[in-house]
C-alpha cells in the first residue's frame, strides 16, 4: 500500500495518514525506525522528551542508545506513522475514534500520559453521544445493533488499557439497553468475565428494581439458619489399633487407626499413593496436615459400612471436601442428593415466599458448594432458582460472592432472560 504525500485527514477507518517529515531525513532528525521494512525519520531527542520508555532507552546502558536504525518489530507502520503525528506539535493530529486502536496500544506502550488522557477523552465522547432515547423506546433497528457493537468494543478497550472511568460510563449505558441486544454478540463475550459480570449485574439490578416496586414485595427479617455444625461425633474404633488396621492417621495430633486396603478400595487416591512408588507406601504413620480431625472421623464414619453415618447438611461442610479431595463417588453422590434434597425442602414448587432471607441465604450457600466441588445436576437446579428470585435480594448477600463470577454471569443471563419479557 503506498501512502499519498500531504494527503489530508478524514474521519472513518479507510482514512489516508500524512507522513510529513517522517519521510525525509533533515537535520534534526538522528534516528531511523525500521516498521515493515520502511523508514521513518524521527528525533531521539523528541521521543526521550515525550516517552519515559523511549527515555531509558536512550539515556541507559542500552544496546538502543548508540544506534542510528531502531527496528520495531511487531508494530504497524500506519499506526506507528499516526502515533508520531499525535505527539508532534507540528501536526497535532487529534485523536479520533477510527485511528483509537493503533494510537492507544503505542500511547500505553511507551508511556505517552497526555495522549493516553486524549485517547480516553475520545472514547468519553464517543460514549456521551449515545441516544438514550432509543433504548428506553426498545426500538431494535440496524443503527441500534451497530451502537451495540461499538459499546461492546470500547469495553473491550477499557479492559485491555485498564481504563476504569471510562468503563463506568458503559455500565451506565449498558443498564439501559435491553440484554438479549448484546449478551451473544460475539464482541461481548471478549469482554473480561469480571467486567461481563458488571454489567449483566447492572442491568439486572435496574429491571428487579421495577418488579420490586411494581410487586411491592417486602423482605420478611431474617431468620435463623437450622441445622448447626456443632452436633457431636462418635470416633467408634477409630482410636483403638486392631487386627485389621496397618496405618495410623496423625490428624491435627491425634491418632486415627485404619486400613490401608479399605482406604485403596475406597478411594482411587489412596490407591495410587499405597500402590505407586510415593512414600506413603510402606509407612506406619500418614500425616494429614491441614484436616481437621472431626471433619477426618465424620468422613470415616460415611464411607464405613459397620457405621455409615449418615450425611446430613449439618455435616455437609466436613465430608464434601474430602469426598471430592479422596474422589469417593459413592460419597459425593450421597453428598449431593443431601444437598439437592436440602434445596427441594427450602423452595417448594411456589412463588411464595421464594424472597424469604433465610431461603436465599441457604440457596446461596448451597450454590457456593456445588460451584466449588464442580456439582453440575446440581448447579443447574441452583440456576433455575436464582431466576425467579429478584437480583436485589442476593446481590448483596455475603455468601453469592463466593461464587465464581462464570456462573454468577449464568445466573444473571438466565434472570434477564425472564425479566427483559415482563417489561416489554
Amino acid at each position: 500500500m503506498s501512502l499519498p504525500e500531504n494527503s489530508k485527514h478524514e474521519d472513518g477507518d479507510g482514512e489516508d495518514i500524512q507522513e510529513f517529515v517522517f519521510l525525509r531525513k533533515s537535520p534534526w532528525t538522528d534516528l531511523q525506525l525500521d516498521v515493515e521494512g520502511r523508514t521513518l525519520y524521527v528525533s531521539k531527542s523528541f521521543l526521550a522528551t515525550i516517552s519515559p520508555v523511549f527515555r531509558l532507552m536512550f539515556e541507559s546502558d542500552f544496546k538502543e542508545k548508540n544506534v542510528d536504525v531502531l527496528p520495531l518489530p511487531g508494530k504497524k507502520y500506519e499506526d506507528v506513522v499516526t502515533f508520531l503525528q499525535c505527539v508532534n506539535p507540528g501536526v497535532l493530529q487529534k485523536v479520533n475514534y477510527a485511528i483509537i486502536h493503533g494510537v492507544i496500544t503505542l500511547a500505553r506502550e511507551y508511556q505517552v500520559q497526555r495522549l493516553l488522557e486524549d485517547c480516553k477523552k475520545c472514547l468519553q465522547n464517543e460514549l456521551s453521544s449515545v441516544p438514550f432515547e432509543k433504548f428506553d423506546k426498545n426500538c431494535r433497528d440496524v443503527h441500534t445493533t451497530l451502537m451495540v457493537k461499538k459499546y461492546c468494543e470500547i469495553c473491550v478497550i477499557t479492559d485491555n488499557y485498564d481504563l476504569e472511568n471510562v468503563f463506568k460510563i458503559c455500565v451506565k449505558i449498558f443498564t439501559k439497553i435491553n440484554a438479549n441486544w448484546y449478551k451473544n454478540v460475539p464482541m461481548f463475550q471478549k469482554i473480561s468475565t469480571g467486567h461481563r459480570n458488571k454489567i449483566l449485574r447492572s442491568r439486572l439490578s435496574k429491571i428487579d428494581q421495577k418488579l420490586r416496586a411494581a410487586e411491592a414485595m417486602s423482605l420478611p427479617e431474617q431468620s435463623k439458619q437450622e441445622d448447626g455444625d456443632g452436633e457431636d461425633i462418635q470416633e467408634f474404633d477409630f482410636l483403638r489399633k486392631s487386627p485389621w488396621t496397618d496405618l495410623q492417621l496423625d490428624v491435627e495430633g491425634k491418632t486415627i487407626h485404619v486400613s490401608k486396603l479399605y482406604l485403596a478400595t475406597i478411594s482411587p487416591v489412596f490407591r495410587l499413593m499405597f500402590e505407586s512408588d510415593f512414600k506413603e507406601k510402606n509407612v506406619d504413620v500418614l500425616p494429614l496436615p491441614d484436616k481437621k480431625y472431626e471433619d477426618v472421623v465424620i468422613f470415616l464414619q460415611c464411607v464405613n459400612p459397620g457405621v455409615l453415618h449418615t450425611v446430613k447438611y449439618a455435616n455437609i461442610h466436613r465430608v464434601l471436601p474430602l469426598a471430592h479431595e479422596y474422589q469417593v463417588q459413592g460419597l459425593l453422590e450421597e453428598c449431593t442428593n443431601c444437598l439437592l434434597t436440602e434445596l427441594l425442602n427450602t423452595f417448594d414448587s411456589t412463588y411464595h415466599d421464594m424472597h424469604s432471607t433465610a431461603k436465599i441465604l441457604r440457596l446461596c450457600e448451597i450454590c457456593s458448594l456445588a460451584d466449588k466441588y464442580c456439582l453440575e445436576d446440581l448447579l443447574e437446579i441452583c440456576v433455575e432458582k436464582f431466576t425467579y428470585i429478584n437480583v436485589n435480594c442476593y446481590m448483596k448477600v455475603p455468601m453469592f460472592q463466593n461464587i465464581s463470577i462464570q456462573l454468577q454471569n449464568r445466573i444473571f443471563c438466565n434472570r434477564l432472560l425472564v425479566v427483559e419479557k415482563a417489561v416489554k
